[in-house]
């Protein structure tokens, strides 16, 4: 295995950055050590088994299975074999056939790979096995303490609510499992059924959008793994990056695979044991993401940038020249030491810079109102505008008369090579954003060290601080409009091929162009990318107006066990900026540690009603402390919070549109007086009132509705003789305005218990949720009445 591809090295950094939840797309090949047999060896015993059978048969009979057997071995995918096997054994034999094969399933030995799978964080495995052994491996995990979920291809709708919690893991079986071989997967017709599915379709695809794939032990040409990759690559959707581990030496299949966005970490199985990929996954838990060292950064004059021919002059000499011919002297002769980027430019640019250090401190000078100091790489400074831990931000204008800021940061960071460094880093994150063209980042101009200067476009408008702390950005829809974009744009450097992130996320950082003139509707602009991946060496420049504490955990303390190069550190500071847009204040430092965190929230959240979707303060809410959790592995992924910004946005902004079950029964809750008090669990609302009354909603039978569960437990006190005429209560409840949704009510006495069942349908959510609630209300109020006179 080659150690330093470029795929192994982006799936080891892609791992420990984690910007989005990692899931495995596991096949049988991951399966394999636990001596069950791999797809390919499963259709070569069944053929045998066939044979065998062929030489019992009657001859008509015989004949026509001997052609199936002929069509199978000559298949072109294992799937038509399988279905010419189905049809050639008879369904129910063919049934037996395969469980007989692969029943030591339920008994045999865990593979390895599972288990360590799960310990390494992924949040869940899509398998195409029907053995059950990722269910069974995460129950002797290290995460099985967490909520798991278990679904097979044909119910799939109630495991998109899991993507979304990094407190649930999920388990898909997309063919079936063992016990239930009328859902398996095995032929071609099946496998075309499965694939029309809606919930399949939409699950599968939020899994490519909004998750990280590694595909273990499969064959990745398989249409049932590659058929959504293409269509997601295919409608320009920014999906990945996705990986296959695979020892197939095959090269049409890899290049098929790489034309559909799926990076291929290549090893070869020599012993047929595949160990390698147990080193993979070691590998995978030993990484410690390091940030290649930042290259010298000086100005480039243009073409003559690289004539050293004209020697420059000793220090002591220089010392007489302005600032403004320092800066262009000093950055001339330090273009030409690097011209060649080797180690030894390098060399010599270091040298270069001790013996120049006071030439360069002079030429740190700016003087706006100065002849000979108001100028830097080519831009002419006006007036000076703030101050910060870093430096000083000066107002000016390039020669076409275009505004420009210019950032000087303190010349301390030349004297400390870590400060150094990450200045450098910060230059070449600020030129891979400018090359991507991503949108929401104030454009890069121009950089030098000598001195330590940053050039962008100025951006006329407020700071997001600003905006918030002068009233603005105070109602729900301008609230969800700008962290949306806010999320969106980080999200997007994330996503480039260079991985960049932000790790100083937080008001003071994001702009709203021409706010004064547009409102919150002007272009949203997110500054000091600069600094990002580096402000553990930077810590001074976040030391203002609190926002220090916007700076996740491991920010603060090196001794915590996390990396600070990791996306999750963005998810902390997106979550503390939310809570200031929330709160308008700024957070304190280690208040998410405090016992009142969640009630701090709750009661924030509380004082803001949403009249358009009532639950939506409490979705809020959530973000929040799901994203400002102290452990970095207990944080939401920034995939997961942006999606959760856009369920947010959908149901503001067309919440007819809204498909996600649990999200249409929390809102169902909210808008129900005697339930509005309700709490999540396992992403379904739960409401018990305290006083024998508890109801819960989970998917209906049916997987496209709601089934709400209402159960009065006797208190002592309850009159039971009229009990049976709740049910009239019941079908009150269901009145001609909430007939259509009701597609069943059941009442049952259970140990002198009352509950109720009413399925709903949830086709239209708009409708439903503005005609049941009151009849749930009034059937309520109606039953607990009844119970207690």
């Amino acid at each position: 295995m080659d150690t330093n591809s470029p795929a192994y090295r982006s799936l080891l950094d892609a791992w420990t950055v984690r910007g989005k939840p990692i899931v495995i797309w596991a096949g049988s090949g991951l399966s394999a050590p636990s001596g069950l047999p791999t797809w390919p060896q499963l259709q070569n015993q069944l053929e045998n088994e066939l044979k065998d059978l062929i030489s019992s048969s009657n001859p008509d009979t015989a004949t026509r299975r001997r052609a199936l057997l002929g069509a199978s071995r000559n298949a072109s995918s294992v799937w038509k074999s399988f279905e010419h096997l189905e049809e050639a054994f008879g369904s129910s034999t063919f049934q037996a056939a395969i469980t007989r094969q692969l029943q030591g399933a339920l008994k045999c030995t865990i593979p390895k790979g599972y288990t360590q799978l799960w310990n390494l964080g992924v949040r869940g495995i899509l398998t195409l096995n029907v053995d059950r052994l990722a269910l069974r491996s995460f129950q002797s995990s290290d995460a099985r303490d967490l909520s798991m979920t278990e679904r097979s291809g044909n119910d799939l709708r109630e495991l998109i609510g899991s993507l979304t919690d990094p407190r649930r893991r999920f388990v898909a079986n997309l063919h079936g499992h063992l016990e239930d071989p009328v859902n398996w997967v095995f032929t071609q017709r099946k496998l075309a059924a499965l694939l029309k599915r809606s919930d399949y379709t939409e699950f599968v695809r939020d899994c490519i959008k909004y998750c990280i794939i590694v595909l273990v032990g499969v064959t990745a040409t398989d249409k049932a793994v590659l058929e959504r990759f293409r269509e997601l690559r295919t409608d320009h959707i920014n999906i990945g990056p996705h990986f296959w581990i695979t020892s197939v030496d095959d090269f049409d299949a890899l290049q098929q695979a790489e034309r559909s966005g799926i990076q291929v970490v290549e090893y070869q199985n020599r012993d047929g044991t595949h160990q390698e990929v147990l080193e993979i996954f070691h590998a995978l838990k030993q990484h410690v993401p390091l940030s290649e060292p930042g290259t010298p950064v000086a100005w480039s004059f243009g073409p003559d940038a690289s004539d050293a021919s004209e020697p420059i002059q000793a220090p002591m000499d220089l010392m007489t020249q302005s600032p403004n011919a320092l800066r262009n002297l000093l950055n001339r002769h330090a273009c030409a030491l690097l011209i060649s980027g080797d180690s030894d430019s390098s060399t010599a640019f270091a040298e270069f810079s001790r013996t120049y250090a006071r030439p360069i401190l002079l030429a740190s000078s700016f003087e706006p109102d100065s002849d000979d100091a108001n100028e830097v790489l080519g831009y002419k400074l006006t007036d000076f505008r703030k101050e910060g831990g870093f430096g000083k931000v000066w107002h000016g204008y390039d020669h076409l008369g275009n505004e420009v800021a210019i950032k000087a940061f303190r010349h301390e960071v030349r004297e400390r090579p870590d400060m150094l460094d990450a200045f450098r880093r910060g230059v070449r994150s600020m030129q891979y954003l400018e090359k991507r063209g991503i949108s929401g980042i104030v454009r890069f101009l121009a950089a030098s060290e000598i001195p330590p200067v940053v050039v962008m476009d100025w951006i006329e408008g407020a700071t997001l601080h600003e905006i918030v702390a002068q009233g603005g950005v105070s109602d729900w829809r301008e609230i969800i409009d700008v962290l949306s974009r806010l999320a969106e744009v980080v999200y997007a450097a994330h996503n480039a091929p260079e991985r960049v992130l932000h790790r100083d996320l937080r008001p003071h950082n994001v702009m709203i162009r021409d706010y004064y003139a547009e409102g919150v509707h002007g272009e949203l602009v997110v500054l000091d990318f600069d600094l990002s991946w580096h402000i553990g060496a930077m810590e001074k420049s976040v030391y203002v107006a609190g926002g220090t504490a916007y700076l996740a955990p491991e920010q603060l303390n090196s001794q915590l066990d996390a990396t600070t190069r990791s996306a999750a550190v963005d998810s902390f500071g997106f979550g503390m900026t939310a809570y200031y847009v929330l709160s308008t204040s700024d957070p304190i430092i280690n208040m998410n540690l405090r016992r009142d965190w969640h009630e701090t929230l709750t009661n924030l959240s509380a004082r803001r009603k949403c009249t358009e979707w009532k639950s939506l303060p409490r979705m809020f809410q959530r973000l929040i402390k799901g994203a400002t959790e102290f452990k970095q592995h207990g944080r939401l992924s920034f995939a997961e919070i942006v999606a959760e910004m856009q369920t947010m946005k959908q149901v503001l902004d067309s919440p007819e549109t809204i498909t996600d079950l649990s999200a249409i029964a929390e809102e169902l809750f909210a808008r129900t007086t005697m339930l509005e008090d309700y709490e999540l669990l396992d992403g379904w609302p739960r409401r018990d009132r305290g006083t024998g009354l508890t109801a819960t909603a989970s998917q209906s039978p049916s997987h496209s509705g709601i089934r709400i569960r209402i159960r009065y437990s006797q208190q002592g006190n309850e009159k039971y003789r009229d009990l049976l005429s709740a049910i009239n209560d019941l079908k009150a409840m269901s009145s001609p305005i909430a007939r259509s949704f009701v597609e069943k009510e059941e009442i049952a006495v259970e140990s002198r218990d009352f509950l109720a069942t009413i399925d709903l349908q949830a086709s239209d959510p708009v409708e439903l949720l503005e005609a049941v609630p009151a009849q749930l209300d009034t059937f309520l109020d109606r039953v607990i009445a009844r119970l207690n006179r």
